[in-house]
Order: structure tokens, then C-alpha cells, then sequence
């Protein structure tokens, strides 16, 4: 099961009028804003109040869920109570959204995210553009046949395709509240149909980074030379606002390097971003998990590089060597986190980056307080 950043509850007494409870941040990360789903065993909720700041929090009612966005000090508590009993008033929407089915454009406080069609995609409900609201930045490959997010994708011995091509996908379901936009697709990889292909995005209220799930399921035997994931491309020139790579491996050692050549890192780097000092800005890929059931491997790596930008996860390369087989009931899922975040000086420490990390890998805790 993948684990998410939410903190989650579970409510044991349905029928209390309310229940008490406290999130606890033990690893010294203040959180702003972050989002935490409560889990209600189908008890009926009305309302959240903030027991530390004496204030009613906005809520997205779930199928037997909660989701808020959460403020915890560093090292500190916020304690909350939680009434059951009939619906309040709706929260108003933080999250907006516009457009047509798979051609949105979803818009927070922190992005404006375009999912629109191109020439060259058509209605495939990839993401193409994400416009950062502070510094102001367009992030976008700047192509007219492609997108910003450009995987699952795969080849079989010539050129990749991703499921940037779907026009549309099989299947996909939409949902869309006061705090949160989330769209799920899924369907065969483009020339590759025994390769099943899912992919989530979730957009969130006051947060500044998006939620990406992708996964890969054999449904029968598959061959192929290459397959990758979590790959997103950037245009050059003008339009690229970066000049640093920089990523977190394994022991937690950061390196930062000036946009020169191709890095080529482990598969379980931690994340990877791109920076730049004239905007005091950066842009990464904050990994949680990489999974493999019964799927292999063939010279697996985390690629990127900044002339084009671009970063990518390859599970299978053979060159030009023999197709790899990827065995039915093979499996690949990732979670990971496209996290837009400020920097500071001439080569940036991307402490950032490495404190979100921390945050995913370690959620809020929850200690429950009382019912009644």
C-alpha cells in the first residue's frame, strides 16, 4: 500500500457528538497548510474546530472522510475537535476550476494548472502547463505536440510514447471540492496495450505542490526496450528560468551543480530539482516511494539534466540490445510530489527541497484525545 503524506484518524465511536484530537510535528518542520485526510467511519461530520487557534477550520467532505489543511509549528501541537451530527454550511471553494471534461485549468493560491488539449496530444488530461503564481513563472515545454508531464511512458526498439497520447483515455473519473481537485485516468500504454497504465493528479488549497501517482500493470507478457516514469521536460532558452540541478541521494547527501551535462543517479535518489538564481526559484520531483511487484529492472536510473531541462525515472533501457520482457502480473508504482519552492544565494542550498522530503517521509502524527 503506498503511504501518503496525509495523517490519518480513524473515529472508533460513530455515534460520539464529536471527538478530540491532537496533531503532533516531531521532526522539527513547521507545516503550513498541509494536507491531512481524517478518517470517520461513516459518521456524519459537521464541522472542524481548531481547539489551539479557538477558530473553525474549512473542511472537503469525503466519502467517509475529512481532508483539511493543517498548520503545525515546528516541534509543537494543534489540537482539534471534531463535531459529528448534521452538515454545516459547505466551505467555500479555494480551488477553482474551469474549462471542458480532460481540458481543464485548475487554479489555487499557488498555481494556475492547465490541462488543455494541444495539436499535438489532443484530449489526453496530461498536464501541460503549470503557471507558478509567485515568482510568476510559466513552466511549460513550449511544444506544440507535447507536454509539460510526459510520463508513463515506453518504446519497443524505436521511439518512446507516453500516455501523453492518450486521446482520451479508456477511463477516468474526476473530483473536485472546496480544497482539492483530483483526476484519475486510466488505460493501455500507446503501442503498448498489454502494459496497463494509471495515473492520479491531485491539486490542493493552499499548498504548493501537486500529488502524482503512476503505475504500470502487465495484464499479459509485454516487450520492450525502454520504460520510464515520473518524466517531466522543460523548454530551453528564455523560457527557462534555471541554471543549478540539484538532488538528494540515499544517505541524504545533497549535491548542486551548474546546468552543464546529463546526471545520471541512482534509482532511489530522493528527488530531483532544477534552480535558479535570478528568480530565487525551483522546481522538483520530491519522490515518497518507487515500487516493483515481480517486475524487473534493466539499467535502472534517475536521469535529468538543464539543456533542455528534463528528469525521468528509467525502470527498463536495453540500448540497443535484446527486448526485456515484462511478465504478466508485473507491476511498477510511484508516488511522488511536484513541489514549486523558493530559493536563496548565487548556488542554492535546496534545503527546501530536503525539509519537504523529511515531511513526506515522516506525516503528522495524530493522538487521540477524547470522545464524547
Amino acid at each position: 500500500m503506498l503511504k501518503g503524506l496525509f495523517a490519518v484518524l480513524c473515529a472508533l465511536i460513530v455515534d460520539a457528538p464529536f471527538l478530540d484530537f491532537t496533531l503532533i510535528e516531531d521532526q522539527g518542520i513547521a507545516r503550513a497548510g498541509e494536507p491531512v485526510r481524517v478518517a470517520c467511519n461513516g459518521a456524519s461530520v459537521a464541522r472542524l474546530w481548531n481547539r489551539t487557534t479557538e477558530r473553525e477550520e474549512p473542511v472537503q467532505r469525503e466519502d467517509g472522510r475529512i481532508l483539511f489543511l493543517a498548520t503545525v509549528g515546528a516541534k509543537s501541537e494543534t489540537r482539534y475537535r471534531l463535531h459529528y451530527g448534521k452538515p454545516g454550511p459547505a466551505s467555500a471553494s479555494a480551488v477553482r476550476v474551469s474549462g471542458e471534461d480532460l481540458a481543464w485549468k485548475v487554479d489555487t493560491s499557488h498555481f494556475t494548472v492547465d490541462l488543455s488539449k494541444n495539436p499535438g496530444t489532443g484530449r489526453s488530461g496530461q498536464i501541460n502547463t503549470i503557471y507558478v503564481k509567485d515568482p510568476g513563472v510559466l513552466l511549460t515545454r513550449d511544444r506544440p505536440t507535447s507536454s509539460l508531464h510526459l510520463s508513463p511512458n515506453s518504446a519497443v526498439g524505436g521511439q518512446w510514447n507516453g500516455i501523453n497520447r492518450w486521446n482520451p483515455p479508456e477511463r477516468h473519473a474526476v473530483s473536485h471540492g472546496p480544497l482539492s481537485f483530483r483526476l484519475e485516468r486510466e488505460g493501455p500504454m500507446p503501442y503498448v496495450p498489454n502494459l496497463r497504465v494509471r495515473t492520479v493528479y491531485e491539486i490542493f488549497a493552499g499548498w504548493p505542490a501537486i500529488a502524482v501517482e503512476e503505475s504500470i500493470e502487465a495484464t499479459a507478457d509485454a516487450r520492450v526496450s525502454l520504460l520510464r516514469l515520473c518524466e517531466w521536460s522543460l523548454a530551453t532558452g528564455a523560457q527557462n528560468p534555471f541554471n543549478h540541478l540539484g538532488w538528494e541521494d540515499a544517505a541524504g547527501s545533497v549535491s548542486v551543480r551548474k546546468k552543464e551535462k546529463e546526471e545520471t543517479l541512482p534509482l532511489d535518489t530522493h528527488w530531483m530539482a532544477f534552480s535558479g538564481a535570478a528568480r530565487r526559484f525551483g522546481f522538483a520531483a520530491v519522490i515518497e516511494n518507487i515500487e516493483t511487484e515481480g517486475a524487473p529492472l534493466a539499467d535502472p536510473a534517475a536521469r535529468f539534466a538543464g539543456d533542455p531541462h528534463y528528469f525521468y525515472r528509467t525502470l527498463i533501457n536495453t540500448g540497443k540490445g535484446p527486448l526485456a520482457t515484462v511478465p504478466r502480473g508485473a507491476r511498477y508504482r510511484t508516488r511522488y510530489w511536484i513541489l514549486a519552492f523558493r530559493t536563496e544565494g548565487e548556488t542554492p542550498t535546496l534545503e527546501a527541497v530536503s525539509r519537504f522530503y523529511r515531511g513526506v517521509q515522516h506525516p503528522l502524527r495524530v493522538r487521540i484525545d477524547s470522545s464524547s
